[in-house]
Parts: C-alpha cells; structure tokens; sequence
C-alpha cells in the first residue's frame, strides 16, 4: 500500500489531475448509472405491477361474468318453482322438470342440472318425516337423462353442500370435489340457490360445472412471458393451476411458508385484492397477484392468482440500461479527450511557470515568461513577470538597506559602548546609597524602640501617680471621719461621766445601800477619763495624717501636669521616630528598585551589545544573500 503510494506521489502533476479527475468521474458515473437503473427497475417493476393487476383483475371480471351468468340460470329456475309454487305437486314438478331439462339442453357444458325438495313439501302423503327428493338431469351419450332419487329419508346422515344452503339460506358455491362417471374422474364445483317460501327453505336448486372449463381460460391468462395463472377456491383449494399435480390441494398445503407469513388462505377467504414478493424453489423472485372472483349473493369468493417472474418484467429495461452504459461510456470517452486535451495545455503552461519560477530561485531574476493568451494562464504568466520585476525591485532595495544597516550597525555599537560605561557607574552609585539608607534605617529603628519605651515608663507612672493622689484624698477623707466619729466618742465620754457623778451622788444618798454602785460609778468615771485622754490622743493623730495626706496629694497633682506633659512628648517622639521609620523605608524601597534599574540597564547594556553582534552577522548576511542575484 505504501509503494502504491509513493507511486501516485511520484507522479507529475499533469497525470494526478488527470487521474483525479478520471476517478471521479468514473466514481460519479457509476453512481448516476447505478441509480438510473434502480430508478429503471422500480419504474418498470411498478408499471408492470398495475398491468399485471389490471389484467388479472379483467380476467377474474370474465369468471366472475361467466358463473355469475350460471348462478343466474339456476336462479331463474328457482323463481320459476316459486312461479307454480301454488300448483298441484305433480303439475309444478312437471314444469319444474321440463325447465331443468330445456335449461340443460341449452347448456350442455353442464356436467348436470338438479333439484332436491323436502318431500313434505312435495308429496302430500309424506307429513313430517324427514326426507328429500331429488330430480338429477344429466347427459349420457349425448342424452339427457332424468334420475330420481331420495335422500336423508329416516334422517341425515351426512352434512353435504345442499344442508350448507339450507342452513344459510344463501346461494353458495361448493368447493371443488371429484366426481367419477363411467370410470373417469374430473374436479367439478356446485352453484346452489335456495327455494325459499315465507322464509322457510324447502330445496334448492343446483348446476354441477366441469372446473376443467375455466381451464383454457385460466390457462391463456399470462401478463409476462412466462408468468401463468391460477385459480383457487374459497377455502385455498386449487380448482385450475398449469402443473395438474396439484389441482384438488389447498394453497397452504403447497406453500406453507408463504402461507404462513402473508396468511393467504384467511385473505382469499375473506375476498382481499393483494400482491406479495416470493421465490420459486430455483430462487427466482416472483410477485404473486390474488384478485377475488365474487359471485353474486354468495359470500364464499373465490379468487384469481397470477405469478410473474420479475426478470420478465424487468427484461424490457435492460436494453434501455445497455443503451444508457454504453451512451455514458462515450460521454465519459469524450469528456476524457477533452481532460487530456486541456490538461496538456494547462500544464504546459504550469511547466513553463515552474521552470521560470526555478529560475528565479537559483537568483536570475533577469528572465521573463512568453505571453501566449489573454485567459486565465496568460493572465498567470502576466502576473509571474510582474512579480519577477518587484522582486528585481525589492533585491536593489534589499542592498541599500543592508548599507544602511551596517552604517546603524557601527552607531549602535558606540552608542552601547557609553551606555556600558553609565551602566556601571549607575550601579555602583545605587549599591553605595543602599548601604547609607541601610546603616541610618537600623538608628532609627533603636530610637523608635527607646521611644516607645519611654513612652510606655511615663504612661505608667502617670498612671500610678494619679492612683496615688485619688488614694490619698481617700485617706484623707477616711481620717476626717474618723475625726469625726472620735468627736462622737468624746461627746459620749462626756455624757458617761456626767452619768457617773450622777450615779456617785444617787449612791452617797443611799448609803450602805449604795455603795457598791458608788464602786461602779467610780469604775466608770475612771474609764471616762481615760476614753478622754485616748480620744485626745487619736484626735491629734488624725489632724497630722490628714494634713500629711493632704500635703502628700497637693505634691503629686502638681506633678502629674509635668507627668503628663512628659507622656505626650514621649509619645510624640515615638510617632516621628516611626513616620521617619516609614520614610526611610520607602526610600530605601527606592534605592532598591534604582539598583534593580541599574542591573536592568547593565543587562540591557550586554543585550545591547550581543544585539550589535548579531546585527553586525546579519548585515553580512543579508549583504551575501543580496550579492547571490542577478539583476
């Protein structure tokens, strides 16, 4: 697979686009004619469907015309009992008789001609009991014949097509069933229709048919070439098909898969008009039409098949297909010379251009393509030589520009020289004021500690001095009602020594009687006394300690202003100290990003200088590769 294509890449371009276009156009055609006879076939295969159903359906009109006309003579034959129903029974069973014998003489297709009547409507002796008499005409060398008979006489004894019509009341076609006279067997069928009298069946009348009649019929109905038809009953029973084998067995019995799947028995039963797709045993496809035969007042129809080969129906589309293959094969021939024809010319032309455009990548830019038309290649070849003399133009530009770039080249390298040289001095000024701002920012940082210090010495002391003075005015004021209290004491003492000479006196009064109160009294008096000296005492402390307390408060209030003068100016030494902190800070910030800016600048300064280089290597270039053409 990767030979074949390194094969197709190896190709010219002429042959690609050739074989490109070849495949598609083979893709294309065998697509369009893939489609067209599909579209053929299903055009034809539906066309010859409606034939197909068209004719099917004429000739299963003809069958039904033909039984139809039958059905109706024994109709009219049982309207003519109806006629000389009032007759004396021997007077209407000779009309009846001479009908049914000039009827079959008439008709001597019949295979015979026949009535049955209950014989308690046709002999007045009979009474109820059961029983049927039978009048049969038939033909026996070439004569009609007149056969009496009586059945189901004690009873019956078997259900036969004349009970069905009875019970029906209907007429009705009997399914087909084999007959033997003289030693030959042939399939018939009976059309039965009822003798009815105030609503009671009292006989019928019957036509026996030879099936072998609709042969030639069935036989000549042929849509296609080797299609054929059949007829079956209404129970599936083959009366009539091409191969004799089958004729008398049931549809289902001889294709029971399609019987199965498309329930043909049910559909002819009920009377359907269809089609259905199958296979023969060969695996041929076949479409296989079903029309009903409908006789009239029946509701047992039967039907009309038809098989058709689809070759058949499709053989009349195969020379339209062979005519339209080989009128498409030229046009592919056709349009193929005119590919080739044009593609020579194209790529002529696309070789002249890519041998000018060779030529003008080897550098020579001195040539110039032949103009040979004014389409869209000769419009082409314009543009190539136009762009040949811009690119003439932009060489000859290309070369001042590469002086000019060397002329920038020696500017740049001088320039960057000076910026080196100021690069280095910048950084080394930077990392000297660096070292400066760093020495006083850590001076400051030990003054602003100290002053927060201080600040915290002389808010405490303020604190503590103003605790003092409001515990010595406490004192104060403590001693004072002391004093007072000790006032009450001296007063009290009074009034106890006052009641002691009281009581000296009130016991002196009583004598012997009083003298131990007078004791008492004498005690108290003592005590007194010296409760006086004691208050006297405390008195004269108190005044000492509050005016020590009060001396001690004057002192420190009139030091806490200086104290709190003190904290403020602590306090705003510690704010200048941190605002110049903060200052110092940015400004060291600032030294900092100059340093940066410095080594940004050396940086650009080396770039610079590579730059240069390179600039330098690129003019010499750019000299090189402008020296390489040939204006």
């Amino acid at each position: 697979m990767e030979s074949k294509f390194l094969k197709f890449r190896n190709l010219s371009l002429r042959h690609k686009f050739i074989l490109a276009v070849l495949l598609t156009l083979i893709s294309v055609y065998i697509i369009s004619f893939g489609l067209i006879i599909m579209r053929q076939n299903t055009s034809t295969l539906k066309n010859a469907t409606k034939i197909a159903e068209f004719e099917v359906l004429h000739e299963a009109k003809r069958i039904e015309s033909l039984l139809n006309f039958d059905m109706g003579i024994a109709q009219g034959i049982t309207n003519a009992f109806l006629e000389f129903r009032n007759l004396p029974y021997s007077q209407r069973d000779t009309f009846l008789n001479k009908i049914m014998y000039n009827a079959l003489q008439a008709h001597p297709e019949y295979a015979g001609l026949y009535s049955s009547i209950e014989l308690k409507h046709s002999d007045p002796n009979w009474g109820d009991k059961p029983g049927r008499k039978s009048s049969v005409f038939y033909y026996d060398n070439n004569q009609v014949k007149l056969e009496f008979k009586k059945r189901d006489v004690g009873g019956i004894t078997k259900k036969t097509n004349y009970h069905k019509i009875i019970e029906s009341g209907k007429p009705g076609i009997a399914e087909p069933y084999m007959s033997s006279y003289k030693g030959i067997t042939i399939q018939e069928t009976t059309l039965s229709v009822p003798i009815v009298i105030d609503n009671e069946c009292i006989g019928l009348v019957g036509i026996d048919i030879y099936l072998k009649d609709f042969a030639n019929l069935v036989d000549s109905i042929r849509p296609f070439e080797s299609g054929y038809a059949f007829f079956v009953s209404n129970s599936g029973i083959y009366a009539y098909h091409n191969d004799t084998t089958i004729i008398g067995k049931y549809f289902s019995e001889i294709n029971p898969e399609e019987d199965s799947i498309h329930h043909i028995t049910e559909r002819i039963g009920r009377g359907e008009k269809f089609v259905f797709p199958a296979q023969t045993a060969d695996n041929r496809d076949v479409l296989v039409f079903f029309t009903p035969v409908k006789i009239e007042g029946t509701d047992t129809p039967w039907s009309l098949g038809a098989l058709v080969y689809v070759d058949d129906v499709i053989s009349d589309s195969k020379f339209m297909v062979r005519l339209t293959a080989i009128i498409g094969i030229a046009g592919l021939l056709l349009i193929l010379s005119i590919l080739i024809y044009y593609s020579n010319r194209i790529f002529g032309t696309f070789s002249q251009i890519s041998q000018f455009a060779e030529t003008l990548s080897n550098g020579d830019l001195s040539v110039s393509l032949e103009v040979k038309s004014d389409d869209e290649l000769g419009t082409m070849s314009k543009s190539m030589n136009r762009m040949s003399n811009h690119f003439k133009q932009i060489i000859t530009e290309l070369q001042e520009s590469a002086k000019s770039i060397e002329s920038l080249r020696n500017s740049l390298q001088f320039i960057s020289k000076e910026y080196d040289t100021l690069a280095s001095y910048q950084k080394n000024t930077a990392n000297d004021l660096s070292n400066s701002i760093r020495d006083i920012s850590q001076k400051i940082d030990t003054s602003v500690l100290n002053a927060n210090h201080s600040k915290e010495i002389s808010g405490k002391a303020f604190s503590e001095l103003k605790i003092g003075v409001e515990k010595a005015e406490l004192s104060a004021k403590t001693m004072q009602e002391i004093a007072t209290a000790t006032e009450i004491i001296s007063d009290i003492n009074q009034r106890t020594d006052l009641l002691a000479l009281n009581a000296g006196i009130e016991a002196a009064r009583a004598g012997k009687y009083g003298k131990s109160f007078a004791i008492v009294a004498s005690e108290i008096r003592k005590l007194s006394e010296q409760t006086k000296i004691s208050a006297v005492q405390i008195e004269g402390l108190l005044q000492q300690g509050v005016e020590i307390s009060t001396d001690t408060g004057k002192l420190v209030g009139d030091l806490l202003p200086e104290l709190d003068r003190a904290h403020h100016a602590s306090t705003e030494i510690a704010m200048l100290n941190t605002e110049q902190q903060v200052t110092i800070t940015q400004i060291a910030y600032t030294v900092t990003q100059l340093n940066t800016f410095a080594d940004e600048n050396a940086t650009f300064s080396q770039n610079l200088t590579q730059n240069v280089h390179l600039l330098n290597k690129l003019s010499k270039k750019l000299t090189g590769i402008a020296g390489k053409f040939k204006v």
